[in-house]
């Protein structure tokens, strides 16, 4: 197995507008070169998986040569109702 940055590989995984969370990646021989396993925390409850699998797929075999790709989702929980709204929009700065 080559070498790979498992911390460029873990960023690589935010590729996907709907993953919030990269955890526990881990590299390991497979049977037709080098897998990935993770877990990921999605955005939203409601976000489709088998897209965000098929996106993180696509980087990882075209940039690190990853061929088999493990995942395992959850969700990121409820959304909080003690939201103050009144004070306006937030954005990013």
């Amino acid at each position: 197995m080559h070498e790979v940055d498992i911390e460029a590989v873990r960023m690589a995984m935010f590729a996907h507008s709907g993953v919030k969370a990269v955890d526990s990646p881990r590299l390991y021989q497979s049977a037709t070169g080098i897998g990935l396993a993770a877990t990921l925390t999605v955005a939203v409850p409601d976000v489709d998986q088998t897209n965000v699998r098929d996106t993180i797929a696509t980087v990882l075999r075209e940039r690190f040569g990853i061929d088999e790709v493990d995942l395992q989702f959850q969700d990121p929980g409820p959304i909080p109702h003690t939201l103050d709204i009144s004070r306006g929009l937030i954005e990013k700065m």
